[in-house]
C-alpha cells in the first residue's frame, strides 16, 4: 500500500475591500422539510452564503443549538451578524436572545416570507432532488437524506454566486479563506458505487480487502 500524501491547506488571501466592506452581515433564515425531517437553512445577502443545518426537531432548543453553529463560522471568520429577517414563528425564540447576540431583529407579517430565504429554500431543494433521482435507489435512510440536503448546500457554495460581492472568489473561500480541491470534492456523486479500503490485520489472511 502506498504511502498517504500528505494534506495541504491551502490558504487564499481574501482582498481587504471585502472583508472591510462586508464585516457587518445581514442573514436571512428560515426552516426546511425534506421527507418531514426538519433542516435551518441561512444565506446572507452579501457574501451570498448559503447553510444548512439538519435538526432532530423544531422545538426551540434544536433551533437555537442550529443558529449558534452558524454564527460561530461567520465569527470565526470574522465578520458579524448585525440584522436577522425571519419569519413568525422565530419571534418567540430570538427576543429572548436578540439583545445577547447585539443582533437587530426583523419579522415579517402574518402569512409573509422572508423572499431570499424561500428562494434559498427552493434552490437547495431542487439541487437535491435532481441528486436523489441521480441515484439508483427507490428508499434512502434518514441519515442519507440529511447528509445529501448538506451536500447539496455546500457544493452551492463552492462556485461564485450570482449577486454575490466577487465574481471570482466562491463564498466557501470567502468565509474560510481556505482553496477548493474540485477534483476531490466534484469528481465521486453522492451515493455511487465505490470500493472503500478496509485493510485486515493481520494482512496474511483472505479477508477481503475492500468493502463495496
Amino acid at each position: 500500500r502506498p504511502t498517504s500524501p500528505v494534506v495541504k491547506v491551502d490558504l487564499i488571501e481574501i482582498p481587504k475591500e471585502i472583508k472591510e466592506l462586508h464585516q457587518d452581515l445581514i442573514l436571512c433564515i428560515d426552516i426546511m422539510f425534506i421527507n418531514s425531517l426538519p433542516m435551518l437553512t441561512c444565506i446572507d445577502r452579501s457574501l451570498r452564503f448559503r447553510s444548512l443545518i439538519t435538526m432532530d426537531d423544531r422545538t426551540t432548543p434544536s433551533i437555537y443549538a442550529a443558529l449558534d453553529k452558524v454564527l460561530r463560522l461567520y465569527n470565526r471568520a470574522g465578520h458579524s451578524i448585525k440584522e436577522m429577517h425571519c419569519d413568525q414563528e422565530f419571534k418567540k425564540l430570538m427576543d429572548e436572545i436578540a439583545d445577547n447576540l447585539d443582533v437587530q431583529m426583523n419579522y415579517t407579517t402574518t402569512d409573509e416570507h422572508v423572499p431570499e430565504a424561500e428562494r434559498n429554500n427552493r434552490t437547495i431543494q431542487e439541487r437535491y432532488r435532481s441528486a436523489y433521482h441521480n441515484m439508483p435507489f427507490k428508499v434512502i435512510p434518514k441519515v442519507m437524506i440529511k447528509h445529501l440536503a448538506m451536500v447539496s448546500c455546500d457544493q452551492l457554495n463552492m462556485f461564485p454566486a450570482k449577486g454575490g460581492v466577487s465574481p471570482y472568489l466562491s463564498p466557501h473561500v470567502i468565509l474560510t479563506g481556505r482553496a477548493i480541491d474540485y477534483e476531490k470534492h466534484c469528481k465521486i456523486p453522492f451515493g455511487a458505487y465505490v470500493e472503500a479500503n478496509n485493510q485486515s490485520l493481520p494482512t496474511n489472511t483472505n479477508a477481503p480487502r475492500t468493502i463495496d
